[in-house]
C-alpha cells in the first residue's frame, strides 16, 4: 500500500485523478447528504402539507355541514318570506276593505244621525200627540158623562111623557 501511496505521489497525473476521484466522491457525499437534507425538507413539508390538508379536509367537512343548516335555514327563511308576502298582500287587501267599511261607517253615521233626528222629532210629535190624546180622552170622558146624564134625563122625560100620555 505504501509502494502505491508513493506510486502515486510520483505520478502527478495520477494525484490529480486520484484528487479528481476525492473531490467528485465528496462531491457525490455533498450531494448524497444535501439530497438527504432536501428529502427531509420535502418530507417534513409533505407532512406539514398533509397535516393542512387533512385540516382543511376537515375544515371542508364543517363548512359542508355549515352550508346544509344554512340551506334548511334558507328555505325556511323563503318559506317565512312567502308567508310574509301573502300576509303582507292579505293585509293590503284588508287595508283597502277597511278604507270601504270607513266610508260605509261615515255613511252609515250620518244615516243614524237623520234617523236620530227624525226619531227625536217623531218623538216630539208623539209627545205632542199624547197629549192632544189625553185631552181628548178626558173631553170624551166628559161627554160620555153629560151623554149618559142626558139619556136618564130622556129616559125619565120619556117615562113622564108616557105617564102624562096615560093620564090623558
Amino acid at each position: 500500500m505504501k509502494e502505491i501511496l508513493f506510486k502515486i505521489q510520483d505520478d502527478s497525473t495520477l494525484m490529480l485523478i486520484v484528487s479528481m476521484a476525492i473531490v467528485s466522491l465528496l462531491v457525490i457525499l455533498l450531494m448524497v447528504v444535501l439530497s438527504g437534507m432536501k428529502i427531509r425538507f420535502y418530507k417534513e413539508n409533505f407532512d406539514l402539507v398533509k397535516e393542512e390538508n387533512e385540516e382543511n379536509a376537515e375544515r371542508i367537512e364543517q363548512l359542508k355541514e355549515q352550508i346544509k343548516v344554512l340551506t334548511a335555514t334558507n328555505e325556511m327563511n323563503e318559506t317565512a318570506l312567502e308567508a310574509f308576502e301573502n300576509t303582507k298582500e292579505n293585509l293590503e287587501k284588508t287595508d283597502a276593505s277597511l278604507v270601504v267599511l270607513k266610508e260605509e261607517h261615515s255613511l252609515l253615521k250620518k244615516e243614524f244621525s237623520e234617523v236620530q233626528t227624525v226619531l227625536e222629532d217623531t218623538k216630539a210629535t208623539y209627545n205632542t200627540l199624547q197629549e192632544e190624546y189625553l185631552k181628548i180622552k178626558e173631553r170624551h170622558d166628559v161627554l160620555v158623562e153629560e151623554n149618559n146624564k142626558y139619556r136618564t134625563n130622556n129616559a125619565r122625560l120619556l117615562m113622564k111623557l108616557e105617564n102624562l100620555e096615560r093620564q090623558a
